[in-house]
């Protein structure tokens, strides 16, 4: 089931009706959200939409084949995905309009987040020759996929800060996956401004409204830590654990506030 949980751990109460569900994202305004859900009867993945009103989900996708990793456009009015593993899909998440292919690759691939100007997706793929790399991918077509984030590691879950200057993701370069932060001007990393943020584990970066406070999750833990960014080579990032939901977390997400996870 999806619970919301307080800054401090409270239980909150739960959104929609119990299911098998994963790649959970708030939407902008903190009253829906967006996930992955394992269908009982086909046994596919389809996304969904859960709000307050309805115990009962609304489908976004509507294809046959296995669609997830979702994510919500800054305005909250339109939902990307991925289906069959390759192609990424946009679609209004008023679920009206057809859903529109704006990208096909050959390889595995997740959207994990927009920019904050709602032109482009941020994607991780999966290559051969570098196993996951971050990528940019054109919201509405018309130019080409571009790498942000390419190294020989396992580089995942990109997500750019509001204010557009700063880009969090998850890698295994120190032998498990923590979260790194770069600068980004021009949609590329400025030299000597990358910082790892976390040291013990961390996956699913998100910023906070601010562009200042970065949250986390650790297992059954959710992180706060506010990075260094850009104060120089020896300055250390401040991260401190909210709660322990003390449960097998599948996902996790931020409402905007930083107060409702």
């Amino acid at each position: 089931e999806l619970v919301w949980f307080s800054r401090t751990g409270e239980r909150m109460g739960t959104i929609g009706s119990p299911a098998e569900v994963w790649q959970a994202r708030v939407a902008p305004n903190g009253r829906r959200v967006v996930a992955t859900v394992l269908e009982p009867l086909l046994r596919t993945l389809d996304v969904v939409l859960f709000d307050d009103s309805s115990l009962m989900p609304s489908r976004v996708s509507l294809s046959i084949d296995s669609d997830e990793a979702p994510a919500w456009s800054p305005d909250g009015r339109r939902v990307a995905w991925v289906s069959a593993g390759r192609a990424v899909m946009v679609r209004g998440a008023g679920a009206v309009l057809p859903a529109e292919t704006v990208a096909r690759f050959n390889e595995a691939t997740r959207v994990s987040d927009w920019t904050p100007d709602g032109k482009s997706l941020i994607v991780s793929r999966q290559r051969a020759d570098s196993r996951e790399d971050v990528w940019l991918v054109p919201a509405f077509g018309g130019g080409e996929p571009a790498p942000v984030i390419e190294t020989p590691f396992a580089d995942i879950q990109g997500t750019i800060s509001p204010d557009g200057r700063w880009i969090a993701y998850a890698s295994d370069e120190a032998g498990q996956f923590e979260i790194y932060v770069e600068r980004i001007q021009d949609r590329s990393p400025v030299p000597g401004t990358r910082e790892r943020v976390t040291s013990g584990g961390g996956s699913d970066p998100r910023w906070g409204r601010d562009s200042q406070e970065l949250f986390f999750r650790r297992g059954s833990e959710i992180h706060a830590a506010t990075p260094a960014l850009g104060r120089g080579q020896n300055a250390l990032a401040a991260t401190s654990m909210l709660f322990d939901t003390e449960l097998s977390v599948r996902t996790f997400d931020v409402a905007p506030d930083g107060h409702r996870f």
